[in-house]
């Protein structure tokens, strides 16, 4: 599947570009006060974060071998149901590889080159942000910086020391959150809780326990049958497990004669 999507009527949008494109068409248009050349401008500002601010965050995210193994996958994994969380973390991991020309890790000088080069850019995008009306920039700005920022602390997480170095990128991210994104009672960001989210769910004192509801025991022992048949059935079409048919010696003999 593709995120982010949106669903207006009859039609499935799954690019934020189509879906902002949608929205002018519906008159949400978050860029209607700017000129003919700030529109050009901020255009050419959003390859510039997808040129140099995106690659990056992939690179951290699913090639830094370091976070992959001890942050990533793990995260993905939890997350996933079975038996997509044994494959779908390294495919994805390998996508952003090839996306990011990066078959190898870089030597340590070559991605902090990286890095810095990336920041950069931002620093420069970050004079034209605004908060009290953000805009098409603005949003893109924030949804990559964002990300970076709330994101549970990394074992190797240059890309946001990098980014607290630069104090105007800090604090747009914390008022866009707190104006647009107030966090919820649990004091929780509910625009990047799949992210930040890193314990698994405790049920209340409220909740009964599985052998007072037998319904929930049911669901359980229903979905671990079907986890065991998904797991078994990936490893019979993926050639992990073999199976072989015999015919019995005593029939084979009787067919001889």
């Amino acid at each position: 599947g593709e995120f982010p999507v949106m669903k207006s009527g009859e039609e499935m949008l799954t690019s934020p570009y189509k879906i902002m494109d949608h929205l002018r068409q519906k008159n949400f248009n978050a860029d209607y006060q700017l000129t003919a050349k700030q529109g050009a401008d901020t255009l050419a500002f959003i390859a510039l974060i997808e040129d140099k601010l995106l690659p990056a965050m992939h690179y951290t995210l699913w090639v830094d071998s370091k976070n992959y193994v001890e942050f990533t996958r793990p995260m993905y994994a939890r997350k996933l149901p079975l038996p997509l969380n044994f494959f779908v973390p390294g495919r994805i991991a390998n996508q952003k590889k090839l996306r990011i020309g990066h078959k190898l890790d870089p030597e340590e000088e070559e991605a902090n080159g990286e890095l810095e080069n990336m920041v950069s850019a931002i620093h420069l995008i970050s004079t034209l942000l605004s908060f009290h009306s953000p805009t098409t920039l603005d949003a893109v700005v924030f949804a990559h910086l964002a990300l970076i920022w709330r994101a549970p602390s990394l074992p190797n997480n240059k890309l946001a020391n990098y980014l607290k170095g630069y104090d105007n990128l800090y604090n747009f991210c914390g008022r866009i959150l707190q104006r647009y994104f107030p966090p919820d009672p649990e004091g929780m960001v509910s625009a990047i809780i799949f992210l930040s989210s890193t314990s698994q769910y405790k049920p209340s004192p409220t909740h009964p326990s599985l052998d007072e509801d037998p319904y929930q025991k049911r669901k359980m022992w229903l979905s671990v049958g079907i986890a065991v048949v998904a797991m078994v059935t990936y490893a019979v079409l993926s050639g992990l497990v073999q199976i072989e048919y015999k015919k019995d010696e005593k029939q084979e003999t009787g067919d001889d004669e």
